[in-house]
């Protein structure tokens, strides 16, 4: 029986780890390649969707250019497409996710030969970075050069992120530096980007409870019917055991006077 609840405790802790992890955690990586390139400031916004995962761009008031990069070596991480803030300033792009987010992460890159940018990424509970600070990832991106394109990830995770501040530059053009390859993770439960509820541990120990509680009514019901096979065997042989010893020996009869009477010397 304890073998038994072993195995059955060993199968179920791992399905039900499994049937959380199932739950509908996914991810998408948006790298810009698939969108055509502008210049002067072309876009004011931009919304892409991926695996389930929607996300919407702005900057706050100020344009932004979808840039190609290829023609300058050192930036093939970068592929051919990445944003760009132009003209460069103090407005920092927005991300809002169709689904609420639970890591976000982004390459920050750049040219300069002195200089070294400041890279700021900020998530919030509500959208266009409204409601509750969940935090802030902070980096330093020291330049290689004019010619020398340099770049560094950044990441920051949490519950429930709805939108995301990103930001990177010198303290004269705050905003100035290349944003590429937004990687988002969430936990959606299907199309529309519905939020997975994970299964509650309960619906793994109802199950389990059953199948203990049968086992132990089964065992029970045979350990009865072995008992009542035990007593019936038992009162068999003492049953057996009183027939030997009373007719065993044979009864002696006399006849005395006309009626029989038993010697009862032989028992």
């Amino acid at each position: 029986m304890i073998r038994f609840l072993l195995v059955v405790v060993s199968f179920s802790l791992p399905l039900a780890l499994a049937a959380n992890l199932h739950a509908g955690l996914t991810s998408a990586t948006f790298d810009f390649e698939s969108h055509a390139a502008t210049s002067g400031g072309g876009l004011t916004s931009l919304s892409l969707a991926k695996n389930g995962i929607g996300i919407s761009i702005d900057r706050a008031g100020q344009p932004f250019d979808v840039a190609t990069l290829s023609p300058w070596s050192g930036t093939s991480a970068f592929g051919s497409r990445s944003l760009s803030p132009t003209p460069p300033g103090g407005n920092f792009f927005n991300v809002n996710f169709s689904t609420p987010a639970n890591s976000f992460s982004a390459q920050f890159g750049d040219f300069a030969s002195t200089a070294t940018d400041s890279l700021a990424l900020t998530a919030f509970s509500g959208r266009n970075g409204t409601g509750r600070n969940l935090g802030s990832a902070f980096a330093n991106l020291p330049l290689k050069g004019n010619d020398a394109f340099a770049f560094k990830t950044v990441q920051i995770r949490g519950e429930n992120i709805e939108s995301v501040e990103l930001i990177g530059g010198t303290p004269n053009t705050p905003n100035s530096v290349y944003f590429d390859n937004f990687h988002v993770s969430a936990a959606i439960g299907g199309a529309g980007g519905i939020s997975a509820v994970p299964l509650p541990a309960g619906i793994y120990v109802m199950p389990l409870c059953a199948v203990i509680a049968w086992m132990a009514s089964r065992r029970l019901r045979n350990g009865r019917s072995q008992t009542r096979a035990g007593q019936d065997r038992s009162s068999a042989g003492i049953r057996a055991r009183l027939g030997r010893r009373q007719y065993s020996r044979p009864l002696h009869t006399r006849v005395t006077r006309g009626w029989d009477q038993p010697y009862l010397g032989d028992l």
